[in-house]
């Protein structure tokens, strides 16, 4: 079994701003790599981007209205492939991308001032 590795990441953008590597499993089986925000005051577990939830969602989950809009809710799985393990966490998708750092198809990114990213 590889060894599972810990997250030490600087932090991106501007503000600076922490941040963590989550693996999401596609419903065709592919793996997609995105780097978000690691905000602890949010209540919600995962917030992507609505295109990333429209590809990585797995089933519907009652959709949020928050101060940043309507957030669509879908069941996401996270994926460990070093631990063998996939686990269902309902996510949230929306327009306002404050909290996806990085899409990893194009494997560039860049945090605006307002903290939106542009990928």
């Amino acid at each position: 079994m590889k060894a599972i590795s810990e997250q030490r990441n600087p932090y991106k953008g501007s503000p600076e701003r922490s941040w963590v590597r989550l693996r999401l499993e596609a419903p065709d089986a592919s793996i997609v790599e995105l780097d978000l925000l690691a905000d602890t005051g949010s209540p919600c577990a995962v917030i992507i981007g609505g295109q990333s939830m429209l590809r990585l969602k797995v089933a519907d989950a009652p959709d949020v209205s928050t101060n940043f809009g309507l957030l669509q809710g879908g069941w996401l799985r996270v994926a460990m492939p070093e631990l063998g393990l996939v686990c269902p966490v309902v996510g949230y998708g929306g327009e306002i991308r404050a909290f996806e750092v990085v899409a990893v198809e194009t494997g560039e990114s860049k945090i605006l001032s307002d903290g939106r990213a542009a990928v």
